[in-house]
């Protein structure tokens, strides 16, 4: 059976992905008499989207590259203590190298996300729709990202290695869910119809559950909704 590719591979795709979505809608923007006021801001636009998709496609690559790597580590012996010392020390870094990757892959998915917002609000009308699938796939972008590195990331020693890629994925999270969260008004008006891209839970109940993955308790829910005052607007 093919072990890959697996959900990071898929994060960077669906980033991908939004990437393209985004790039069409500048091009049935730009060059419209309509939409002269922001068409510099529109070619900018184009030039960095088109960027942050080949890196993200290069990620697809990178993160299957990464899997082999702890793949490769679990397979090594372990009968003798310093094969057990080989292959722990390889399998640590492989883990650490796999939930960088998939954080790389969140940090260029936040990128794509808030320049998909910007297509929403100032973009061609007629492609908002477009425009909103590209932010959704933007968001699930980060979120599975986020997701994969959380699961390496319990299987680290290095207790500052944890805390600090912890704490970058929460923040690209909560940037992920204010961008998302911006485009709903407009969306809904330049559509004419009710468009959302929030999570199908709250922001703060999706991000809380990042921040406090055990079993739901009242203290969880009394910070989830800590977070929810910080966070939405």
């Amino acid at each position: 059976m093919d072990e890959e590719p697996g959900g990071g591979c898929a994060a960077a795709l669906a980033g991908s992905l939004a990437a393209a979505l985004t790039a069409y809608v500048v091009g049935l923007t730009q060059g419209r008499e309509k939409f002269a006021s922001v068409e510099e801001e529109m070619i900018a636009l184009e030039s960095e989207v088109q960027r942050l998709r080949a890196k993200l496609e290069s990620l697809i690559e990178e993160d299957v590259i990464a899997f082999r790597q702890v793949m490769a580590a679990l397979r090594m012996p372990k009968e003798t203590e310093e094969q057990k010392v080989a292959r722990s020390t390889h399998l640590q870094r492989a883990l650490i190298y796999a939930a960088e990757v998939t954080l790389e892959t969140a940090e260029n998915a936040v990128e794509v996300l808030k320049l998909a917002a910007v297509t929403v609000k100032k973009g061609n009308p007629a492609a908002v729709s477009d425009a909103g699938v590209a932010v959704l796939l933007a968001r699930s972008a980060v979120e599975g990202a986020a997701y994969n590195v959380e699961i390496n990331l319990t299987s680290i020693k290095d207790t500052k290695v944890v805390e600090k890629l912890q704490q970058r994925a929460r923040q690209l999270l909560e940037e992920a869910y204010k961008a998302a969260w911006s485009c709903n008004d407009v969306s809904s008006y330049r559509s004419k119809s009710p468009l959302f891209f929030y999570p199908s839970l709250p922001p703060w109940v999706s991000f809380a559950v990042f921040l406090y993955p055990a079993a739901p308790c009242p203290t969880h829910f009394a910070c989830a909704l800590a977070v929810h005052r910080h966070t939405v607007p």
